[in-house]
């Protein structure tokens, strides 16, 4: 037992009234007293999954077709999520959103790597010619 903790001081106050041989609490829940609710938070719903879908879907549809108009935009989005059963709600919206600008961004930056490729080849070939004719 600590000095602190002894019989001097009253065990109580410094101490919190607990001797060496008894066991201190952890201070969480019980061992397993949660253990379903936090693995089920941090499995993907079912709905939610479906929902993913249908918006990764249409965001791909639109970025192809270049869409740009926001109430064709959303009425593809409710048509879509319809036909699903799901209900509409304004996150759809914002998820497709952000969706499709990260698909137009990926594509920006697969065409950039494309013309970087193709700048490097040309420097190449203008390399190999310029050694040619030396």
């Amino acid at each position: 037992m600590s000095f602190f903790g002894g019989a001097f001081f009253g065990g109580g106050f410094f101490g919190g009234g607990q001797t060496e041989d008894q066991p201190r609490s952890t201070g969480g829940a019980p061992h397993g007293f949660y253990e379903r609710e936090f693995r089920d938070s941090f499995r993907v719903k079912p709905e939610i999954e479906k929902v993913r879908k249908v918006v990764q879907f249409v965001a791909e549809r639109q970025v192809q077709r270049l869409e740009t108009d926001s109430h064709k935009q959303f009425e593809e989005l409710a048509r879509e999520l319809e036909l699903e059963g799901i209900r509409f709600e304004t996150r759809h919206l914002e998820a497709l959103a952000e969706t499709r600008d990260l698909l137009i961004n990926q594509e920006i930056g697969r065409l950039i790597r494309e013309q970087v490729r193709l700048r490097d080849e040309e420097a190449m070939l203008l390399i190999l010619i310029g050694a040619y004719l030396t």
